[in-house]
């Protein structure tokens, strides 16, 4: 009888350890991608962003093989988003591949292909809905990566100048007249690279092209407080890939959203950027490269158009969940903690042997 206790014990811990290890990957990684309304234009290698009172813009890219200059917004009411999406004034430059952020009460987008790298920044102010340009970058360029820092500074790093470049420009909005400033450069050229700012004020460039042509899956990071660009031993997982679209969730975790591997991309990669962790999620639902990603003021990210190929542009738009889990949900255990989980256990199923043995013997 003691024996087939102590058996039922061990199996229960067994399986808890397993229960929740397992959950450290199904977290809301593993979440499904939930439909959303789709654009009123298809379109590729267009420009995203979410304005403060969370309502989410579409902003340029292509049609096929045409540029344009349209621009759509999904407007959030501070519980839920609009079943459509509407049309708003055009910007004043058609062009593809453009870096789109939003802050400051405004939307700001710099460079991109307009027949040529180009060198304008259109800015949209939220409040008026007027489009204004503001001075242009020291470099044309399109398909850079784009963040804003925790200064709200904005950054341009890398893209295509006629070839792929390491440059990296700045610009602050609180300082217009200084313009846009050279930054620390990378350390290898690259477009089309991902880019975000973690929640401890590092500065990532993820993958993307790089000169040859060719692709890399190398990853720099830099500290917006000063210093240089570093190269990481991390590297995207499953090989390169020519471009790395992503986006920080409401989870403090970057996502990286399709791409071109070559050909479109259905796949879903999460990383943790403080344990350095990467996660497999769970896939979109049809593999697309060009799309626009951002955040949600639900905290879902939203994966907005792309194209499959040829050109072929698409309007379809789809969200994931990207909120920590509800309270009093199953919490996640690390490596380590099913580690010492199982030590404990197998700590307690010894010594609970070795009474019975004593207890037999006696």
């Amino acid at each position: 009888m003691q024996l087939s206790r102590l058996t039922i014990l061990v199996s229960a811990f067994s399986t808890l350890a397993c229960c929740l290890h397992g959950s450290t990957s199904r977290a809301a990684c593993q979440d499904s991608w939930s439909p959303e309304p789709p654009l009123n234009e298809a379109r590729h290698f267009l420009g995203a962003c979410t304005a403060p009172c969370g309502d989410i813009y579409a902003i340029g890219g292509g049609a096929g093989m045409t540029r344009v200059a349209t621009v759509e917004r999904l407007a959030y009411d501070g519980e839920n988003y609009a079943a459509s999406w509407e049309t708003l004034p055009d910007m004043p430059t058609a062009r593809t591949q453009p870096s789109v952020v939003c802050t400051n009460g405004f939307i700001y987008v710099i460079g991109g292909n307009d027949g040529a790298a180009s060198d304008s920044v259109d800015r949209y102010d939220l409040w008026t809905e007027t489009w204004s340009a503001i001075e242009p970058l020291n470099l044309g360029r399109s398909n850079a990566g784009a963040t804003i820092d925790p200064y709200g500074r904005i950054w341009v790093i890398g893209g295509n100048v006629g070839g792929y470049t390491t440059t990296v420009e700045i610009y602050d909005p609180a300082r217009p007249s200084d313009g846009w400033v050279f930054g620390p450069d990378l350390v290898t050229p690259r477009g089309y690279a991902g880019a975000f700012t973690d929640s401890l004020g590092r500065i990532w460039a993820i993958g993307g092209s790089t000169t040859g042509p060719s692709h890399t899956s190398s990853i720099e990071r830099i500290d917006s407080c000063g210093g240089g660009w570093e190269v990481l031993g991390l590297e995207v997982p499953g090989g390169v890939s020519q471009t790395d679209y992503s986006v920080l969730g409401e989870d403090q975790k970057a996502y990286i959203v399709g791409g071109w591997m070559p050909g479109g991309s259905n796949r879903v990669l999460q990383l943790d950027s403080v344990t350095e962790r990467w996660l497999e999620c769970t896939p979109i639902s049809q593999s697309v490269n060009g799309p626009a990603l951002t955040l949600g003021a639900n905290g879902r990210i939203f994966r907005i158009a792309g194209h499959t190929g040829s050109s072929t542009s698409q309007s379809m738009v789809e969200s994931l969940d990207t909120r920590s889990p509800p309270v009093g949900a199953v919490p996640a255990v690390s490596d380590w903690g099913v580690a010492i989980m199982a030590l404990l256990v197998l700590g307690a199923a010894t010594v609970s042997f070795r009474r019975l043995r004593t207890t037999a013997i006696a």
